[in-house]
């Protein structure tokens, strides 16, 4: 059977017409090209000139174009999508490039030209799904070194595929969501911010079928006005970037107005909106200034925040309330929490900046570090190591509920709690509020919302009377308190010895002991070694007590928070060919597991790793 490359195109253009595809021809061309390995041209000229194809390729241009009738997008059946002087690898999961994302690149490149002309610039994409923008980026200006941040594992193997195709090793790869990527970058240490986010209202479905049956949903839409996330970003960015640095995005071409505030609000100047391709408004920028406040001489969003009491009486004040927390925590502050005994005052456990003002904000010393609450089992071993099955037990029989346990932390954690000797004090309390926030969050270092020697706070009222100069958000989930958690320490047992009790809390010995039995040491319950004093803060109101001897001591919770932590792909961060390096500090780090779990480990930046 002879087949002529012009019947074939034109069976492939009545297909895509049937289906309601409006540019018929051009797309029948390209797929005819994309499954001959040939120009458009090339096709045209074979087409004119009457020439054949074989049967395998006949089969394969019927199979591409009965793809595409089904309306799957044209990139992803052809695997590639063109973005300025790429062709960039593309697939199911991840965001299509689209032409007028361009102009997004092309602005950037314009404002930032004359920045550091004799230095090296600084930037991260958010969102970068392809990494269509990062390398658009760090292709069009020689001097700035990229890092793009995805969180889609979907997404991901399509961004390390261009990086190393077109990244040239002046892009690096942030696999984790934005909120973790910004807790690690350090205070004015970027040159320029850009994202195509997500900003389609939750209920507006767009018209195209291709993009609401195959484009992400988590890079389409963003809560009810669709500006959910360009808040977020925009105090994540106005506490990251230099003075001078610019904040970029695109967005609906409705959203320019609200857009503007936004970023003004968050303390940025020049605020201004340009047009695509397309002639349609669809890029917003601003700069952040040397003062840090807006034009109009405002307090800023975080400014206006400090102090500021969030309610959590129903599903949207609790919506908020989490939504200002987790920015808080995303940009290394600390906040205030109710707790299922008292309120806390909790920060990044992967910070160290932000561990440091949870300290100092109690007038506390690194020698008593704070305890790390997480939610699930399966966390003990991403952040502990050589867990005793007895300390196991001890969870599966009471957590989540007042216990704390002193274990070996994971050597490979590159964290800094303070003076811990190696362990970590983990707990996995009761509290739906701050279950829905460590969703967000990941583990938290928490100790009680007081100075050190006041009384451990059981309102959100005191805690700000407390705290308030240097704490931000308070969530108000109504009076705490209760009894504190019971600590063991259960280090010892991986050496074949008993276990101890260092502070009885809620928990009896009874009940201890009848998991430990024979392996939890006699009554006397001796002082903590170096290992479990130093892994754990008692602290209570006006006095940091433990067990001694046969006599209990009273202390107030010192590590009371609930925690139903979700370690998603939190950090990973890979490289792009050669070597490259960002202006940033600590960043959180982990390697996607098959299950979908994660094990943390923290590098010394945010730059790359080799995987």
């Amino acid at each position: 059977m002879i087949l002529h490359v012009e019947a074939q195109r034109k069976l492939v253009r009545e297909q895509l017409k049937a289906a309601g595809i409006p540019a018929d021809a051009v797309e029948a061309d390209l797929l005819l090209a994309g499954v001959l390995g040939i120009s458009r041209g090339e096709v045209q000229m074979r087409s004119l000139l009457g020439r054949e194809m074989t049967e395998r390729e006949a089969i394969d241009v019927a199979a591409a174009s009965t793809r595409r009738a089904r309306r799957e997008p044209l990139q992803h059946v052809l695997g590639a999508a063109p973005f300025l002087d790429m062709e960039l690898a593309v697939g199911p999961g991840v965001f299509v490039p689209r032409p007028e994302t361009e102009s997004l690149v092309t602005s950037a490149l314009e404002l930032i030209k004359d920045r550091a002309p004799r230095g090296e610039l600084a930037g991260v994409d958010v969102g970068s799904g392809s990494g269509a923008v990062a390398l658009g980026v760090a292709r069009g200006n020689g001097r700035i070194r990229m890092t793009a941040i995805e969180a889609s594992s979907a997404a991901w193997p399509w961004l390390r595929a261009n990086v190393e195709t077109y990244g040239d090793g002046t892009v690096a790869t942030f696999f984790g969501e934005a909120s973790r990527a910004f807790s690690g970058i350090a205070a004015e240490s970027l040159d320029l911010v850009i994202s195509n986010p997500p900003y389609v209202p939750a209920e507006n479905r767009p018209e195209s079928r291709e993009v609401w049956r195959h484009d992400p949903a988590e890079a389409l839409y963003s809560g009810a006005d669709g500006l959910d996330f360009i808040r977020e970003l925009a105090i994540w960015s106005s506490a990251s970037l230099r003075p001078g640095g610019v904040l970029i995005i695109e967005h609906e071409d409705t959203q320019g107005a609200e857009i503007r505030q936004i970023f003004t609000a968050a303390g940025f100047t020049e605020a201004a909106t340009a047009e695509d391709l397309t002639g349609r408004d669809r890029i917003t920028s601003a700069v952040l200034p040397a003062s840090g406040r807006g034009g109009d001489g405002q307090p800023t969003i975080m400014e206006q925040r400090m102090g500021q009491i969030y309610a959590t009486t129903d599903s949207l004040d609790l919506l908020a309330a989490v939504r200002a927390a987790r920015t808080a925590i995303a940009s290394g502050e600390v906040i205030v929490m109710p707790t299922d005994t008292v309120y806390g005052i909790a920060a990044d456990a992967f910070s160290a900046t932000a561990v440091q003002r949870l300290l100092d904000a109690k007038g506390r010393t690194r020698a008593t570090p704070p305890p790390v609450l997480v939610a699930n089992h399966e966390t003990l071993d991403a952040l502990a190591e050589n867990v005793h099955p007895l300390a196991r037990e001890l969870f599966q029989r009471f957590a989540p509920g007042p216990l704390t346990v002193i274990l070996q932390a994971r050597g490979s954690l590159q964290w800094d709690l303070g003076e811990t000797n190696g362990t970590v004090a983990l707990r996995i309390p009761d509290s739906r509020l701050a279950r829905e926030l460590l969703k967000e969050t990941g583990p938290l270092a928490v100790s009680s919302a007081n100075k050190h020697g006041q009384p451990a706070a059981t309102t959100a009222e005191e805690a700000l009377e407390a705290l308030g100069e240097v704490v931000g958000v308070f969530l108000d989930g109504g009076p705490a308190g209760g009894e504190p958690s019971t600590i063991v320490d259960a280090t010892p047992l991986t050496r074949g010895e008993p276990a101890r009790i260092v502070r009885q809390g809620a928990l009896s010995r009874d009940l201890i002991e009848e998991v430990l039995g024979d392996k939890l040491a006699a009554f006397e319950a001796p002082e903590p070694g170096p290992e479990a004093a130093s892994a754990v803060e008692a602290d209570s109101a006006g006095t940091d007590s433990v067990e001694t001897g046969s006599v209990e001591t009273d202390s107030v919770e010192a590590d009371s928070v609930e925690a139903e932590l979700s370690v998603e792909a939190e950090a990973s961060i890979e490289t792009g060919a050669g070597t490259a390096s960002t202006a940033t500090d600590t960043a959180p780090d982990t390697e996607p597991e098959a299950d979908g779990g994660t094990s943390p480990a923290k590098p010394s930046s945010l730059t790359e790793r080799e995987s």
